[in-house]
C-alpha cells in the first residue's frame, strides 16, 4: 500500500513540480523562483565545467566567470524585451552586472540542456571579454552540443546504479565482508540514486514526464535508496517504509537486487536496454584519443632519457666488417 502511495506521489510530484510549478510562484522582496533556477544552473555549469573542460570549448577564464555569476543580479519579467527594436529573450548588461530575461521565453524551454546554453550565453555577455564571441552562440552551442539527450543521459545514470550494486554483491557475498567497503559502496550509491533523480525531475519534459514506466521505475529507484543509511548505523531517511537492520546480509541483498532489477528496466523502457551504447557518455572519445596520445608521447620521451643516460662503455664492442 505504501509502495502505491509512494509512485502516486512521484508521478504527481513529476506532472505538476518543477516547471510548471515554477510559472506560478513568485518570491516576494523584488526575487522570483524563475531567477534562483537561473543562477543555480550557472553554477552547475561552472561546477561541470571545473570538473570537466571539454577539449573543443574555447576557453573561458572560469575564476572570471564565477566572479561574474556572485556579482550578477538576474531577474525575470513578462515585459516584453527588445534592444535596438530587435526581439530579445533576455538582455545582459555588463556595466550595470544584470540579466533580465523573459518569463515566457524560459518557461517555453523544456529541454533542460537549453537552459543551461541560454543561461551560459547571458554570463559570458557579462563577461564583456573581447576575445570570447558568443554573439551568435558559437560556444553556448558546443556546450548544448556536448550534454547528451536526456532520455540516454537518464539510461547512463541506471545504468551506473546497476554497475555500483553489482559492485556491492562482490563483498556482501563473501563469507567476510569488509563492512568499510561495503558502507563506502552503500554511501557512493546513495549520491548516484539521488543525482538519477535530480536529472529526472530537472529533465522530465524532454524524457517523457507523462510516461508512468519511467517515473514509476525512478519512483521505485528512489524509494529504494532510503533505508540503506540504516544499514551501516546512520539514521534512516524519514521517507523510508522499511528498515535494514546492521549487519544483515541477507536482507540487505535482496533490497539491493529490488534497486538493480528496477534500474535495468529503467535503462530498457529508456530504449537502451544494450548498454553498450551508453559507454560513449564514460569518456569523450575525443578526450580518449589525447589521453591515448599523451600516453604514446610520455613512452616516447621517456625512451629518449634512456638511450641518453646509456653509458656507451658498457655497450659491447661491434667489430666493422672486413
Amino acid at each position: 500500500m505504501y509502495k502505491n502511495k509512494f509512485k502516486a506521489l512521484i508521478v504527481a510530484l513529476c506532472l505538476l513540480g518543477g516547471g510548471s510549478a515554477f510559472a506560478q510562484r513568485e518570491v516576494g522582496n523584488g526575487g522570483d523562483i524563475r531567477a534562483l533556477e537561473f543562477v543555480r544552473i550557472g553554477h552547475e555549469i561552472l561546477f561541470r565545467l571545473s570538473n570537466h573542460y571539454p577539449i573543443n570549448l574555447p576557453k573561458i577564464n572560469l575564476n572570471q566567470l564565477k566572479e561574474v555569476m556572485d556579482n550578477t543580479t538576474v531577474e525575470s519579467t513578462n515585459e516584453f524585451l527588445s534592444l535596438d527594436r530587435v526581439p530579445k529573450d533576455a538582455i545582459n548588461n555588463p556595466t550595470q552586472h544584470k540579466i533580465i530575461f523573459n518569463r515566457a521565453q524560459w518557461d517555453a524551454l523544456l529541454d533542460y540542456r537549453k537552459k543551461m546554453a541560454f543561461v551560459l550565453h547571458e554570463y559570458i555577455g557579462i563577461m564583456n571579454d573581447q576575445d570570447i564571441d558568443d554573439s551568435n552562440y558559437q560556444i553556448s552551442n558546443i556546450f548544448l552540443a556536448l550534454e547528451p539527450e536526456p532520455r540516454k543521459k537518464l539510461a547512463y545514470l541506471s545504468m551506473q546504479v546497476d554497475t555500483r550494486v553489482q559492485y556491492l554483491f562482490i563483498e556482501t557475498n563473501k563469507w567476510f565482508p569488509k563492512n568499510d567497503l561495503v558502507c563506502f559502496n552503500l554511501a557512493t550509491l546513495d549520491r548516484e540514486i539521488s543525482e538519477l533523480w535530480d536529472y529526472y525531475l530537472n529533465n522530465r519534459f524532454s524524457i517523457g514526464a507523462d510516461d508512468k514506466n519511467i517515473s514509476g521505475f525512478v519512483g521505485d529507484i528512489l524509494e529504494g535508496h532510503y533505508p540503506l543509511r540504516e544499514f551501516c548505523g546512520e539514521t534512516p531517511s524519514l521517507a523510508a517504509t522499511e528498515h535494514l537492520p546492521r549487519g544483515d546480509y541477507k536482507r540487505l541483498n535482496t533490497h539491493l537486487s529490488d534497486i538493480q532489477k528496477n534500474a535495468i528496466e529503467l535503462r530498457k523502457v529508456l530504449g537502451f536496454e544494450d548498454q553498450t551504447e551508453l559507454f560513449d557518455l564514460l569518456m569523450p572519445i575525443q578526450d580518449l584519443k589525447d589521453i591515448a596520445q599523451e600516453i604514446v608521447d610520455a613512452v616516447k620521451r621517456k625512451q629518449v632519457v634512456q638511450e641518453e643516460d646509456v653509458d656507451i662503455r658498457a655497450c659491447p664492442k661491434i667489430e666493422e666488417e672486413k
